[in-house]
């Protein structure tokens, strides 16, 4: 699923859109502008995160 942001943080424009997704073997979330099924921290397949499905931390 793709997610878009106009910013970053600092103001900086975001000019592609990126995806959110999670190794299914370690757990890794990452932010990433191209389509990939491997994790970039282990080599496994991953999953691609719909924005209903990102965990809320306490603030």
């Amino acid at each position: 699923m793709k997610f878009k942001m106009t910013t970053y943080p600092d103001g900086t424009p975001i000019t592609a859109p990126f995806y959110l997704t999670k190794c299914k073997c370690c757990g890794y979330i990452t932010w990433t502008v191209q389509r990939s099924n491997t994790c970039t921290k282990c080599g496994a397949e991953t999953v691609y995160l719909s924005e209903n499905q990102n965990e809320k931390k306490p603030t």
